[in-house]
């Protein structure tokens, strides 16, 4: 199973997979569960700072590792001493110096997962891609719905095997659960945006979850902060 899942991520760059292909199938996974109301700026950079922090028992490439914490430090302090209130979704209440700041850091980030990616040998499209099915196992809407807990506390095959450290066999889960296949769903999550809008080849795995997850999490952020601010009625 490591030797097919290390075959899925390694290679070069996907050319099909596009940002608003990755930023649909977030929102869509977040919207399934109802944890828009989770994803608030703040929140998503804190939970990307805990990603980054993942990569130390993975990654011991200290200078690249040092830069990555360093961009990220740098996002998250813009976030810092602020309220979920003083950061909403659309960051509508800050200046624009501050929200080109915001975007500059954010792009840190994404340039050094790109190149890290390819350094490594990880196709990042086909991560995300492989990524984002996998939490749809580790995190079933019947059980996930509105509910912020790790997927630790699901018993579910998926996140059991995870934990314990080994490969999760993605399409064989996605079978026996009759999820749709990787194709169906970026259609779905195009049709919905439209509208509404896993040795060294475990490690190299991992390294792809860890970048995928901070990939996606980015994306994530950039849509709840380009996202207005709902004005009341």
């Amino acid at each position: 199973m490591a030797q097919e899942a290390f075959e899925a991520v390694r290679g070069d760059f996907d050319k099909d997979t596009t940002l608003e292909h990755i930023r649909q199938r977030a929102e869509l996974f977040a919207i399934e569960r109802k944890w828009i109301k989770y994803h608030t700026p703040r929140n998503l950079a804190l939970a990307m700072v805990g990603e980054v922090s993942g990569t130390c028992s993975i990654l011991r490439l200290v200078l690249r590792k040092i830069f990555q914490i360093v961009q990220v430090g740098e996002l998250a302090e813009l976030f810092q001493w602020r309220s979920d209130e003083e950061c909403p979704v659309g960051l509508s209440n800050w200046s624009p110096k501050h929200f080109v700041k915001l975007s500059e850091e954010i792009s840190d980030v994404i340039l050094y997962l790109v190149r890290l990616s390819n350094q490594c040998g990880v196709n990042l499209p086909a991560a995300l891609d492989r990524k984002i099915r996998l939490n749809n196992l580790k995190y079933p809407m019947e059980k996930a719905m509105g509910n912020a807990a790790k997927y630790t506390e699901y018993d579910t095959s998926a996140g059991n095997t995870d934990k314990a450290g080994g490969v999760v066999d993605v399409a064989k889960l996605e079978a026996r659960a009759q999820l749709p296949s990787s194709a169906s769903a970026a259609e779905a999550a195009h049709t919905n945006a439209q509208a509404t809008q896993q040795s060294t080849w475990v490690h190299l795995e991992r390294i792809g979850f860890f970048l995928a997850g901070v990939a996606v999490t980015c994306a994530a952020t950039a849509l709840v902060i380009r996202q207005p601010k709902s004005s009341s009625t």
